[in-house]
């Protein structure tokens, strides 16, 4: 039990289309799958492959914890064309 990683997900479908028909998605929402499958396509996975891949729950809340944290240590920047536009 762990992170359910795209590749596998995939892999044990064949195919992108295949993967996303499974679990009622579009090929294009895949590409935002990153690394992991997100939690919610994940439950889903884990019913339809009969518990195949399974969720750990408490994984997917550290990943989401420490994406979080990460997201909050980044500080937005300033566009450099406002600053080269400035009228003297």
């Amino acid at each position: 039990m762990g992170l359910m990683l795209t590749v596998d997900v995939i892999r044990h479908f064949k195919t992108k289309a295949k993967t996303a028909r499974a679990i009622g998605l579009t090929r294009g929402a895949l590409s935002f799958w990153g690394k992991y499958v997100p939690r919610d396509s994940a439950d889903l996975i884990e019913q339809v492959t009969g518990g195949k891949f399974t969720v750990d729950p408490e994984l997917y809340a550290k990943l989401h914890a420490a994406k979080r944290a990460k997201a909050k240590k980044i500080k937005p920047r300033r566009a450099a064309a406002n600053k080269s536009h400035a009228r003297h």
